[in-house]
């Protein structure tokens, strides 16, 4: 007998199938990591493989879904049904998920329906047919949307609409008031004073405020109204389906005692009164955006009146806003083209009443209006910031002005030019004030940068810090209009001030008002107490001239010297004025000069 022993080397073949187990372990160690489902089915519907994503997406373990249909885990796409996407694909080659992906429902274990986005793609193994899909939850991505379409939508802070979503409810009701009959109102409402409290009790109690406010309106919207925060303390309220102006009437009335209730913030109780504006569909306009401008406007109507906290809208109203907007832009076309100049007005020294100086006034030579004066476009300026540009323009001038009379020989004359509260607050005015001191070569001390009184209270530190950079460059420094504010001694003996202008109103009447004698020689005192100077402006008559020299005054400005003059004309009234001057005009114990 013999054995014949047959081996067979098979480290190739070992070696081969264990780096083809381990091809597949990595395979499915990436399939398990990757966070979209991956499901393979054949074309049947039967599930044959999938990822652990499947898992944590449809709640089922792998062994309950792994031999069940497809239709398990998405009902749309079930193969059974002769309209299913395989079966079209098979049938037809076409398919409305195969190569391309589509949006259907998903069903999670415990019965719940949910968004995913499933691509599916043909797959070839050996004879069979397989599809492989890729499921994406799309849960977390429509709460986001929906959250993203939420908040673009609504105020974060009070969660009411925004002025957008406002706008499409007031075209829905305006819509079916234009529809069945009724009208509209639109408020716009804003709390009076609520920056103050702001600012003492701080933002949190701030918030509280805007909190209840808009549960306030939203609780008091009526069928199908809605209340909105337009911006800051402003919100709005639209209110549907009244049948005349008079059930208008009544209805503003209630949302005003609504928002009058004090408000109880930390142990604190508030009283803030709101300013309304209201605009009615159709008589007020027939778009939302009218309506709801038309409403603005009335607003800002209300606040420009001290008494007022209530207005409808009417059409001259919307003559003054285009008339404004129409100022504003011609306000920005003239610094462009020129159209400003300075008028000057004379200061003499009462000791003597010799020519002192003058004060630089801005005029506007409009090529069809005319000279259009300060009263008429400074308040614009200042309300849209045009008035930096404008007062930039100012300074750069009457140091050009105040150049050219040194040049002339007029030397010794000092110039005023008034600085408004908008250029006050920003940081750069020392540095514009000394390039425009330095581009004329002229002397600091013969410019005198006049400051009104409010405006030096706003903000005591800060006003101090500015002042004192102004005054490190040399220049004078005078507060105007004095009297007229709420001056705070403490701060005002820290000023570096060098001169009180006493106010036209206390002026006007000196000969026959006492109170009006009383405050001036008061101011008189109180500046030379602080070692200041004072100039009294709008004096008219040698009465009044007399009584102030009697009282210490310094200087004065007025028609009694000479109104604002153009550069050239005050040239001229220069020249001549020495040969005009007449001695002080001495007040006798009657009254009479």
């Amino acid at each position: 007998p013999a054995v014949l022993l047959v081996g067979r080397d098979t480290t190739e073949v070992t070696a081969a199938m264990r780096a083809l187990a381990a091809r597949e372990h990595r395979i499915r160690a990436i399939m398990d990591t990757v966070m979209d489902g991956i499901v393979t089915i054949d074309e049947e519907g039967t599930l044959l493989n999938a990822n652990l994503s499947v898992e944590r997406i449809f709640g089922y373990s792998l062994t309950e879904v792994v031999g069940s249909n497809i239709a398990t885990l998405l009902p749309d796409f079930d193969t059974r049904q002769r309209d299913g996407s395989i079966y079209n694909y098979l049938a037809n080659s076409f398919g409305t998920v195969i190569g391309v992906g589509a949006e259907v429902m998903g069903l999670r274990k415990d019965g719940a329906s949910f968004p995913v986005h499933l691509s599916v793609s043909e797959l070839r193994v050996e004879k069979r047919r397989l599809f492989t899909g890729t499921i994406r939850d799309l849960s977390e991505n429509r709460q986001l949307a929906q959250r993203v379409d939420y908040l673009a939508n609504h105020d974060p802070l009070t969660d009411l609409p925004n002025r957008s979503l406002l706008t499409e409810r007031l075209d829905q009701a305006v819509t079916h008031a234009r529809e069945a009959g009724g009208l509209v109102a639109v408020m716009v409402a804003d709390l009076d004073g609520f920056t103050t409290v702001n600012d003492s009790l701080g933002h949190e109690s701030g918030n509280l405020i805007l909190r209840e406010t808009a549960r306030r309106l939203a609780q008091n919207t009526g069928a199908g109204g809605t209340a909105a925060r337009l911006a800051g303390d402003e919100f709005a309220l639209v209110v549907r389906g009244l049948a005349d102006l008079a059930e208008v009437g009544r209805t503003v009335e209630h949302i005003r005692d609504v928002l009058a209730r004090p408000y109880m913030i930390q142990g604190t109780e508030l009283t803030i009164a709101a300013d309304m504006g209201i605009a009615v569909y159709p008589r007020d306009g027939e778009q939302p955006l009218d309506l709801l401008r038309n409403a603005e406007v009335a607003l800002h109507s209300v606040k420009r009146l001290a008494d007022a906290q209530l207005g409808f809208f009417d059409t001259s109203m919307s003559f003054a806003v285009t008339e404004r907007l129409t100022l504003e832009r011609s306000i920005k076309a003239a610094l462009d083209a020129g159209q400003f100049e300075l008028f000057f007005q004379p200061q003499v020294r009462l000791g003597d009443f010799r020519l002192v100086g003058a004060e630089a006034l801005i005029r506007w030579r409009h090529p069809e209006l005319g000279v259009i004066t300060p009263d008429k476009f400074i308040p614009v300026a200042e309300e849209t910031g045009l008035i930096v540009p404008v007062g930039a323009w100012v300074l750069r001038s009457a140091c050009r002005h105040l150049r050219q009379w040194n040049d002339l020989g007029l030397s010794g004359l000092r110039m005023g030019v008034n600085i408004s509260g908008r250029q006050f607050r920003e940081n750069n005015l020392p540095d514009l004030v000394a390039e425009a001191i330095a581009e004329e070569s002229i002397d600091a001390a013969a410019l005198d940068l006049e400051l009104t009184e409010s405006m030096l209270m706003a903000d005591g530190e800060g006003t101090l810090k500015m002042l004192r950079a102004l005054a490190h460059l040399g220049v004078a420094l005078s507060i105007d209009d004095f009297g007229t504010g709420y001056s705070s001694l403490a701060y005002l003996k820290r000023f570096p001030v060098n001169t009180i202008k006493i106010d036209r109103a206390f002026v006007r009447d000196l000969d026959q008002d006492e109170d009006g004698r009383v405050i001036a020689n008061a101011i008189i005192s109180l500046a030379h107490s602080l070692s200041m100077k004072t100039i009294a402006e709008g004096v008219e008559s040698e009465t009044q001239a007399a009584m102030l020299a009697r009282y210490g005054c310094d200087e004065i400005q007025g028609y009694l010297i000479g109104r604002p003059l153009p550069a050239a004309d005050f040239l001229s009234f220069v020249g001549k004025y020495e040969s005009l001057a007449r001695p002080l005009p001495q007040l006798h114990e009657g009254g009479e000069t």
